[in-house]
């Protein structure tokens, strides 16, 4: 894992301000860690996926879920700041009785 990361760090190294994009970055960094490093399955990730809240509608570079949990990543090019969102935790709880 020690290899991969270092080589992952490399890949995002390469990609300089002038030829990055946030594609590129997606491609050769964020993928790699969420699917190599952490280890998600693909079928457990959606990418450009339609979001609305507070009424006003976006699109998620990635959603991230589980039974009970979801993970949005806002992805940027390398070199790119943002500005910290508000983190904001929702709990459901189940429409299905406990058996």
């Amino acid at each position: 894992m020690d290899k991969l990361a270092k080589e992952i760090i490399l890949s995002a190294k390469d990609l300089t301000l002038s030829s990055a994009n946030e594609a590129n970055t997606r491609l050769k960094v964020i993928d790699r860690i969420v699917f190599e490093i952490l280890g998600w399955k693909r079928s457990d990730v959606e990418v450009e996926e339609h979001v609305s809240e507070d009424g006003e509608s976006t699109y998620a570079d990635y959603v991230l879920r589980t039974a009970m949990t979801a993970i949005v990543i806002e992805a940027k090019k390398v070199g790119q700041s943002i500005a910290p969102q508000s983190v904001k935790t929702v709990f459901y709880k189940s429409l299905f009785p406990k058996p």
